[in-house]
């Protein structure tokens, strides 16, 4: 049995990379028909390895975080995962238009999820330079 850092997911493959070098994936019957969690970018995972480069995800590692949204369309709200053992989290946000709200950034930064992981938030020097003298 093997580990990798999952990297990316394209429909129903996953970009997974291992101490070997990066393969491709796909989840195990069991784990497609979950209805918690899917696997997303940062998950570390277990996987048996095939010929060419090709793999089967069989488990995943328990998360350290989450950055979760909450999950469109819901009546009740449903946190849905977007990247896994995320270590810093960094809201961009516009200096000139739309201006810029600490509120909106601090919901932002907050509702991720992501309470416990550090946060920053930046802002496009260049937007700032192009709205005053040079």
């Amino acid at each position: 049995m093997t580990t990798g850092v999952v990297l990316a997911r394209t429909g129903s493959a996953y970009r997974v990379h291992t101490s070997g070098g990066d393969v491709v994936a796909t989840l195990r019957g069991k784990l497609k028909h979950r209805d918690d969690d899917r696997v997303v970018a940062g998950d570390v995972v277990e996987l048996e390895l095939h010929a060419e480069g090709r793999a089967t995800i069989s488990g995943v590692r328990p998360r350290r975080s989450v950055l979760a949204r909450r999950a469109a369309g819901e009546r009740s709200p449903r946190a849905q995962p977007i990247a896994a053992n995320v270590d810093q989290v960094v809201v961009v946000a516009s200096a000139r238009s739309p201006e810029p709200s600490p509120r909106s950034s601090s919901t932002r930064s907050t509702s991720t999820g992501a309470r416990s992981t550090p946060c920053a938030v930046a802002t496009d020097r260049r937007a700032i330079r192009s709205s005053g003298p040079p």
